[in-house]
């Protein structure tokens, strides 16, 4: 079982947001109802998750790094969650745009 390996200094990657948290596709929460009860149980450092391109960002402990197919990430400091918004514009990338 997860649970017992799971506690605050943990940096939980899943692929779906929780339910509540980074997860609206035209304004309905989306995303795993299971995962936010597990996230309601177990206190984690940091949550994250991709899926929902259209909410990419922070909200608390959560971070969304969809990047809908542009060309951003976020670097993140441990265990402080501080963390910078990297963004490039496309024209500027060197070679064939895919």
């Amino acid at each position: 079982m997860l649970e017992p390996l799971v506690n605050g200094r943990t940096i939980f990657v899943t692929h779906t947001p929780a339910r509540g948290s980074l997860d609206l596709v035209y304004e309905e929460n989306v995303g795993s109802l299971a995962i936010a009860r597990f996230l309601q149980r177990k206190q984690v450092l940091a949550h994250i998750h991709g899926h929902i391109h259209t909410t990419f960002g922070r909200d608390h402990n959560r971070f969304n790094v969809a990047s809908a197919g542009l060309c951003r990430a976020i670097s993140m400091e441990i265990p402080s969650l501080t963390h910078d918004l990297l963004a490039y514009d496309s024209s500027l990338l060197i070679g064939p745009k895919v």
